[in-house]
């Protein structure tokens, strides 16, 4: 709906916290543009980063994932971005940091997948 100041604003706070801002301009938001700016931050090993060329990593995997689910576009290679998110968790089935643990489980959630081991233990471990 727009708004007093002439523009349409669209907040999405149900997915880990994700605000998004939609400004339409001329009347123009352009979703498929935003999906393949999306999916030109793919890496080869699955996952996804904001700077192309860039190392793939938990939280732009997350960011990601996230927003072509808002945009209700498939991921491709969702098969490598399951592989390379379960990597991200340690033999133990710990996890370099309750973010990163956070941004894995979601995602693999999301994708329909299960970490590669149980995170019990992690989780007691806070």
């Amino acid at each position: 709906m727009s708004q007093a100041d002439g523009f349409y604003h669209l907040t999405i706070n149900k997915r880990g916290g994700i605000i998004l801002s939609l400004i339409e301009i001329d009347g123009v938001v352009d979703g498929k543009a935003i999906a393949r700016y999306i999916q030109q931050r793919q890496n080869m090993d699955g996952g996804y980063t904001f700077c192309q060329g860039a190392e793939s990593n938990a939280q732009d995997t997350f960011y990601a994932i996230e927003t072509l689910d808002i945009l209700r576009v498939r991921p491709r290679n969702v098969d490598r971005t399951i592989k390379f998110m379960r990597n991200l968790q340690h033999s133990d089935g710990g996890f370099d940091s309750v973010q990163v643990a956070y941004y894995v489980t979601a995602v693999l959630s999301r994708l329909g997948a299960e970490p590669a081991k149980p995170i019990r233990s992690f989780l007691e471990s806070l």
